[in-house]
């Protein structure tokens, strides 16, 4: 996948990250506001219907205090006159006063007289017997403290709901003592409360408390409604919301419902807010991408598609001459410019090789004419010195050899240079001036190097692919590492340091694993620490670190290693210090971590500027099988 669809990918999942977080956040945040807003909105409807009905009892209050405060009445509770009756308690005065029943009670408790009125028919009815009783057993109804006591408020009757006001009987000067109670009831009725609810404009209902088959949400509002939270709203679907409060009787006891119904014109305008806020995120975020996008491309996605098509170029043609540009004056400028430097060095140095490879190619084949022009007198001479002839035909084989490895060799000049040089070094082709000499030992050492670089390029890659396989076999820690000081101790000595191994005597004298991988471990971090050390020594050990693992550690008195580097020193192509000379590419660590992990074990680095570096590899312990006995072998015995 190429970088542009990554950028495209990459910023298209991030839009649709971002837009679905800001979605839930606003319906977290601004859709509970507006439902609280809602809420509030429809509670204060309620408590104005609350307020309204409050209101219609007292209005109904202050037309029976005309009656309560009235000598007529204060006299007639005690005489029972009939002209009363036929003169006051009349279809005009229950029309008149909208009233529809009249209960007297005399200061003994006793109905003196009751009646109730049918507007529609325009005749008498009786008093509803539950009233009757209700008086009976609730002396609040009847009986009165001082003058001014009074109770009005809503009665359950099986009727309906009764507007109640009972009021002390008084002189019409409004004193006492007091002679009884008057009583008016006026029914809620479905016409009364359709004209509540037009005089607020809403639309208003009485639901009894008790009722059965209640709606869910009605039953909600029931649980949420208590003494500390008197009101309570919920949504009934997504148009319309309603609103509740409990209405109490003489008892204090519940017996309805006051319900508002509102339309939810908050919850529409918010959602649609939401909806507002969201679209033009929606098009700020695209806006913005492809703006960054098109940035990007011009100013990164470009220069990196055109560098990433000269080095192709420069890999496909082999010209090393090649220029590199980036018109920029960023990191990719810098990049381009010193990938440019490093082509610029290595067409340098093929040049330098192909000059020394025909530098070689001359002398050996003057050396060859040389070689030709003493087996010609060897060959006159082949009676008269047999062993002379002897080391004609020795020459001639090394000529032939030399012949056949220069042949062969063509194919391979890195091995070919060293070969020459390795054998020009030894003086198999006469004596050398210092000044060769030390030419020599540079390009051998630049050969050495450049060869350590490609056989670390080659472990890299199969490691990288997965084609690198590890072969399993008996071997000896201690054969081992007494290899790795045979090769290695000449080199700590040519710089002073010693190199010491310890082996713990609790180790197992043989183990399974990949012995040369394994040597290529130990080799590679001690020839790292001879280079970094100056003075001191280094210290191998190996030791049992648990039942299943054993434990290798390498420490030096070398320079140390800073705290930020040590985290990168295993990545490839990376150095502590860049500016060091001769110290590799930056494979080697990388490859060791690499094999380390390829045989399930870890590396580990403990360092201090100053006062050097320790290495710690701790690898699976697996013991060999154990030799089958001579009676249970099945195979027959093969001897050498």
């Amino acid at each position: 996948m190429t970088l542009h669809k990554k950028t495209l990918l990459v910023t298209g999942l991030t839009l649709l990250a971002l837009f679905g977080l800001l979605y839930l956040t606003s319906q977290l945040i601004l859709s509970n506001s507006f439902q609280q807003l809602e809420d509030q909105y429809t509670i204060q409807n309620v408590q104005r219907a609350q307020n309204a009905l409050d209101n219609e009892i007292k209005a109904f209050k202050s037309i029976a205090l005309g009656w309560s405060k009235w000598d007529d009445v204060y006299h007639f509770v005690d005489d029972k006159n009939q002209a009363f009756i036929d003169s006051n308690i009349t279809a005009t005065a229950f029309t008149d006063s909208d009233v529809d029943l009249m209960v007297f009670v005399d200061k003994y408790n006793r109905i003196v007289l009751d009646r109730a009125f049918d507007k529609s028919t325009g005749e008498a009815i009786p008093v509803s017997p539950a009233l009757k009783t209700l008086i009976n057993q609730h002396d609040m109804l009847v009986n009165y403290g001082d003058v001014t006591s009074e109770w009005a408020g809503l009665l359950k009757l099986p009727q309906g709901y009764l507007m109640t006001v009972s009021l002390p009987i008084l002189t019409s000067l409004g004193e006492g003592p007091i002679n009884g109670a008057l009583i008016w009831g006026r029914y809620l009725n479905t016409e009364r409360i359709a004209q509540l609810s037009d005089a607020l404009d809403l639309n208003v209902k009485l639901v009894g408390y008790y009722d059965l088959n209640l709606p869910q949400a009605v039953l909600t509002a029931k649980q949420n409604l208590t003494s500390d939270h008197p009101f309570f709203a919920i949504p009934e679907n997504a148009a319309r919301i309603a609103g509740y409060t409990v209405i109490h009787d003489l008892d204090g006891k519940p017996i309805a419902l006051l319900r508002v119904e509102l339309p939810r014109t908050i919850y529409a305008q918010g959602q649609q807010t939401i909806s507002y806020f969201l679209l033009a995120l929606v098009l700020i975020g695209i806006t913005y991408s492809v703006v960054n996008f098109i940035h990007l491309d011009r100013s990164v996605l470009r220069w990196l598609s055109a560098l990433s098509a000269a080095v192709t170029q420069v890999r496909t043609t082999g010209n090393l001459k090649l220029p590199i540009n980036i018109p920029s004056h960023d990191e990719l400028a810098n990049l381009a410019a010193g990938l440019q430097s490093m082509l610029d060095a290595l067409a340098v140095s093929r040049n330098q090789l192909q000059a020394a490879n025909a530098e070689l190619e001359q002398r050996v084949q003057a050396r060859t004419t040389d070689l030709t022009k003493a087996i010609a007198l060897l060959q006159v001479e082949v009676t008269e010195r047999q062993q002379a002839q002897e080391r004609a035909l020795e020459a001639s084989r090394f000529k032939s050899q030399i012949l056949a490895n220069v042949s062969h060799d063509s194919r391979a000049p890195l091995s070919t240079i060293m070969l020459y040089v390795e054998s020009m070094q030894r003086g198999y082709y006469g004596p050398i001036t210092d000044k060769q000499a030390a030419r020599l030992e540079g390009v051998m050492t630049s050969a050495t190097q450049l060869l350590s670089f490609i056989n670390n390029l080659l472990d890299e890659a199969q490691l990288n692919s997965g084609s690198l396989k590890l072969n399993s076999a008996p071997f000896s820690p201690d054969h081992l590492l007494r290899d790795v000081g045979f090769v290695l101790t000449p080199q700590a000595e040519r710089k002073g340091l010693t190199l010491a191994f310890e082996i713990d005597p609790t180790l197992p004298a043989s183990i399974m694993g990949d012995a040369e991988r394994l040597k290529q471990v130990v080799l590679n971090l001690i020839d790292n620490a001879i280079k970094f050390t100056d003075q001191g020594g280094i210290t191998v050990s190996a030791m049992p670190h648990t039942e299943t693992e054993f434990m290798l550690t390498i420490a030096d008195t070398g320079r140390g290693i800073p705290a930020e580097a040590q985290s990168r020193i295993f990545d490839a192509f990376w150095q502590v210090d860049g500016k060091v000379k001769g110290h590799g590419v930056g494979l080697g660590l990388s490859i060791v971590k690499q094999i380390i992990t390829l045989m399930g074990g870890t590396i580990d680095v403990t360092s201090e500027l100053g006062h050097g570096t320790t290495f710690t590899v701790i690898l699976p312990l697996r013991l060999p099988p154990p030799p089958q006995s001579v009676e249970r072998a099945s195979a027959p015995t093969l001897t050498a």
